[in-house]
């Protein structure tokens, strides 16, 4: 590419110097390609060309054009969900990580009684070196086994004052649900929701219908305070449908 004097100020097309980022994956061992981007490197002396280093705009550059590219998409976004692992495993260990607890259990009469040992009962054991006294840890029975459901069963009587893990609910935050809940619901009817009138400072529909509802449910002023044959006298409103006050016949 030359300017109006003839004199080289560049070139059409690709330089044939590119910077490049390529995308693979891992399966059985074995590298498995999936995609790769470039971008032209400037046309300098070669000596004058940066490398590709980390923390650089440029392979800031490549990882955008990576980002944008179909391949990478269908792996990231589809196949392996990147944004969605993380709200997986927290789902996952939400619904699934209490239940398992005490799932993989001993026989019968390992943990206690005439046929219990330090053998046979299970989790680990210490014991500790006459001379030097160092503790040594050591798997007795079954590794990570609990007591089978019949031996840890502390009996009608046995759990009055606490709470055994058999008879616990496994049910996490249940005080602080309702709490959050009604601070939400303190932020939600609070907001504006006519986004004509940021300032108007009076109160959102949602605080509105919420104050109706609540209405219906609450009981009338000074009804509590009357005998029985005395109520049928109250009214809600002291007017009439032209903004009167009411007569004693209306």
């Amino acid at each position: 590419m030359t300017d109006s004097n003839g004199q080289v100020v560049g070139l059409e097309g690709e330089l044939g110097v590119r910077h490049g980022l390529s995308f693979s994956v891992i399966i059985n061992g074995t590298q498995v390609h999936i995609t790769d981007v470039e971008v032209d490197a400037l046309d300098v002396v070669y000596s004058q060309i940066d490398p590709l280093e980390g923390d650089s705009k440029l392979l800031l550059c490549l990882i955008n054009k990576l980002k944008e590219d179909d391949k990478f998409k269908l792996v990231a976004q589809y196949i392996f969900p990147l944004k969605k692992i993380a709200a997986t495993l927290a789902i996952y260990n939400g619904m699934a990580f209490l239940p398992s607890i005490g799932e993989k259990v001993a026989e019968d009469g390992d943990t206690v009684g005439s046929d219990s040992s330090l053998d046979t009962k299970p989790g680990v054991a210490v014991s500790f070196d006459e001379d030097s006294g160092a503790p040594t840890v050591s798997a007795s029975g079954e590794e990570g086994a609990w007591a089978s459901k019949l031996d840890r069963d502390p009996g009608p009587f046995g759990s009055l004052f606490v709470r055994e893990w058999d008879s616990w609910d496994q049910e996490l935050l249940r005080n602080s649900k309702s709490r959050i809940k009604k601070i939400f619901k303190s932020y939600y009817n609070s907001r504006t929701f006519d986004p004509g009138s940021p300032d108007d400072s009076s109160d959102s529909p949602g605080t509105i219908i919420t104050s109706e509802f609540k209405q219906r449910f609450k009981v009338k002023a000074g009804q509590n305070l009357l005998p029985w044959w005395k109520k049928r006298m109250l009214r809600t409103n002291p007017f009439n449908a032209n903004d009167e006050m009411c007569e004693e016949k209306d």
